[in-house]
């Protein structure tokens, strides 16, 4: 079933708010593990004037981040101390979480909710029982392998109250030339889903890798040339990929340029590592031929002065083989070969979706840079789904008092 286009076109048809003659409440929200702000920017593309009472992390250069961007710097208490005496206190109408991922991941440990950092998740979720007014909607947001963890039983039956949506989606599926399937959980109090809320059908997880297929009214990507650096030649020197961290490794490199209609998820070891991180850019699609080209014509000349013979591993085609002939006879990138460069920050935080006046603080290094954006999360992706979890907000909540 394809869910994305469809709340998409929900969401065109939608746009006109409700309108009564009582102003609407303002909305309130708790971020949890903010990060640098996605979440933030998120929930203002989706109404405009919720106001964020209090948000929480405890990276440092996040919260720097997030306080250049947004004016206030994010509490720095651990979220395992939060009570819920406290939690009550903001009156939040919405929580935003986004909790570490690694106990879920598939290249990691896989302990689940057994790994340290989960605790955290496992302390809110029996917090929000104890809660006297918990939050009417939550939204959720972690690594796909989320959706047939542990932890995730914990999460629906700590909302056992609210009726929930689940979801694995891309930010291919809303038109952004970028790959990052991520698990995503709805929810609102049973008791205010009224006739206009869009969650009262629940429907099943996406699973993955499954996603949902294009259909005719899916939107089609944009080129990756629309979030692009304007191209100069100091940009493929500051950026270029250094020999070290392809030579034992070219062959898994991903390789997009500026016609492409998708990129590789971005993890935070970009711009040290080059396998598995993410997508390396090169001027045009021929130059990957190209690149190959000449890589292997120095493997070969290398390999033959010192009186190796690669051509057996060549002709047969195999990757193990040519990876090992390249990182044992190609020294350096050879003099002619086409340049190839990682995505600047800039561009990973617009294929994420940040505003275009989102900015890190000086002080954030390059490589610091891409961790914090490894570790985000997809603006326009969040930014459609609080639209669809929110629809129905100021229609239920017009003139209502606090």
């Amino acid at each position: 079933m394809t869910l994305f286009p469809k709340l998409l076109a929900a969401h065109r048809k939608n746009d006109v708010r409700f309108m009564t003659d009582s102003s609407p409440r303002v909305l309130r929200a708790v971020e949890l593990y903010c990060g640098i702000g996605g979440l933030h920017c998120s929930l203002k593309r989706a109404l405009a004037d919720a106001v964020v009472v209090a948000s929480y992390d405890v990276n440092p250069l996040a919260c720097d981040t997030y306080a250049a961007n947004f004016g206030r710097r994010p509490s720095g208490k651990d979220i395992r101390s939060l009570s819920a005496a406290e939690l009550d206190a903001h009156a939040a109408d919405l929580w935003l979480l986004s909790p570490p991922c690694q106990p879920y991941t598939r290249n990691g440990l896989q302990r689940d909710k057994d790994d340290g950092r989960a605790s955290s998740l496992l302390s809110l979720l029996q917090v929000l029982r104890q809660m006297r007014h918990p939050p009417s909607r939550l939204l959720l947001e972690n690594v796909v392998g989320f959706e047939t963890s542990e932890m995730r039983q914990d999460v629906l039956a700590a909302l056992s109250g609210y009726t929930t949506h689940e979801f694995v989606l891309s930010p291919t599926q809303c038109g952004v030339p970028i790959s990052r399937p991520r698990y995503f959980l709805l929810a609102v109090l049973q008791t205010r889903c009224g006739p206009d809320c869009k969650l009262s059908m629940p429907l099943p997880v996406t699973p993955y890798p499954h996603l949902p297929p294009p259909l005719d009214d899916e939107p089609p990507c944009k080129p990756l040339s629309a979030y692009l650096d304007d191209d100069c030649p100091a940009l493929w020197l500051d950026f270029a990929v250094p020999w070290a961290a392809v030579r034992s490794s070219l062959l898994a490199v991903d390789f997009v340029h500026p016609g492409s209609s998708s990129a590789n998820c971005v993890t935070k070891a970009y711009g040290k590592f080059a396998k598995g991180t993410g997508s390396m850019v090169v001027s045009n699609p021929t130059h990957v031929q190209r690149l190959f080209d000449v890589v292997m014509r120095d493997a070969a000349a290398h390999a033959a002065a010192a009186g190796v013979d690669v051509s057996p591993i060549t002709d047969g085609g195999k990757a193990g083989g040519l990876g090992h002939a390249i990182a044992a006879h190609v020294p350096d990138w050879p003099a002619d070969a086409p340049p190839l460069r990682y995505l600047t920050p800039d561009e990973i935080a617009r294929l994420h979706g940040f505003p275009p006046e989102f900015f890190f603080p000086e002080h954030v290094t390059r490589t610091q840079r891409y961790a914090l954006l490894g570790n985000s999360l997809s603006v326009d992706v969040v930014g459609c789904l609080l639209e669809h979890l929110l629809a129905d907000w100021t229609h239920i909540n017009a003139g209502n008092s606090f």
